[in-house]
């Protein structure tokens, strides 16, 4: 290696495919450039929900994400319907009211617990992982409840004994201490409404009204909004915590069961589950903001509770390779697909 004027130098060009960002520099030292893995933490989200495909008569559990694509983990159930995930100790929750219970399961299907009964209209399930406490709404129309317990099913509590007529979706807000929950009231007959009341069950509010039928809830606390699907409208809708400010973020979709969201991506998850061939059932995401809509899933039985998991994980980079000539090293880092 020779010096050049000045003393030997270094020139590096990082090239990044996809980022396009490229970076040159000199510094005044000769070196040697090593071989090396720089990881890069990307979002890769598992999707999981029930499955009460009523054309083919079979009942499950599906997923989808990172590894095998989709996968049916869990069958031979009993209309599942609503979803939850802990992504702290990696478990799925899901009820099931032709069984009238609540179950759980590891993410690839293993470890199967009953581990709660519930009526036959047992509906949306929410967790509260922090405090280990589990959530769902429950009862027959016309007398429903909301009702919580531990994560493994012991002591259960009805915190909500009467007020909802017929509790669907459930969402919580634990920094408020607040439980949601969606009520059908008469079903498709424009007298849904949205209610809300602490997490031991006080102070009971109906924040919104006037839904037709909303059978999923999900809450993101620190932008204070709401979101829910409307089935009969075919939208998806968000408002404020308090009911105030409405908006409609996605319009004509088929038949909206569901939401979710990806708060680590700012992502709005929904289930299309209209149990007619012809409408091809699908899983779709967007943007908290409604733009962005792709189909990330499509032609699957009645999907209906949908989770995400949006736990990072480290999606490696190439290592950097080097060419020196005369006292002049060349670096290019290549990001992996």
């Amino acid at each position: 290696m020779q010096p050049q004027a000045g003393g030997y130098f270094i020139k590096i060009v990082l090239t990044f495919l996809k980022g396009r960002l490229m970076k040159s520099f000199k510094c005044g030292l000769a070196a040697i450039v090593i071989i090396a893995t720089l990881p890069r933490v990307a979002t890769a989200e598992i999707i999981f929900w029930t499955d009460p495909a009523e054309r083919s008569g079979s009942h499950f559990v599906r997923r989808a994400g990172p590894g095998p694509g989709l996968q049916t983990i869990i069958g031979n159930l009993r209309d599942p319907r609503g979803m939850a995930v802990d992504s702290l100790n990696d478990k799925i929750y899901w009820t099931e009211p032709g069984l009238g219970s609540i179950s759980r399961a590891n993410f690839d299907g293993s470890g199967i617990e009953q581990i709660v009964a519930t009526s036959s209209a047992g509906g949306g399930v929410a967790l509260d992982v922090s405090a280990g406490k589990l959530y769902w709404t429950d009862g027959v129309p016309g007398s429903g409840l909301i009702k919580r317990a531990n994560l493994d099913g012991s002591v259960v509590e009805t915190i909500v004994p009467s007020g909802p007529f017929h509790p669907a979706g459930i969402a919580l807000d634990a920094v408020n201490q607040k439980v949601y929950w969606t009520d059908l009231e008469g079903h498709l007959d424009g007298a849904g409404r949205i209610q809300r009341a602490n997490f031991d069950g006080s102070n009971i509010q109906t924040i919104l009204s006037g839904i037709d039928e909303a059978n999923g809830l999900a809450l993101d606390p620190s932008a204070g909004k709401i979101y829910w699907p409307d089935l009969t409208t075919n939208r998806i809708q968000r408002a404020n915590l308090d009911g105030t400010n409405v908006e409609d973020i996605v319009t004509g979709v088929d038949d909206p069961t569901t939401v979710a969201l990806d708060l680590t991506a700012g992502k709005i998850y929904w289930t299309d589950s209209q149990p007619t061939p012809a409408v091809s059932n699908r899983i779709q995401r967007a943007n908290l903001d409604g733009s962005g809509i792709q189909v990330i899933v499509s032609g699957v039985g009645v999907p209906w509770g949908v989770a995400v998991d949006p736990t990072p994980v480290p999606e490696p980079i190439a290592g950097i390779m080097a060419l020196i000539v005369w006292g002049t090293a060349v670096a290019i880092v290549r990001r992996t697909n």
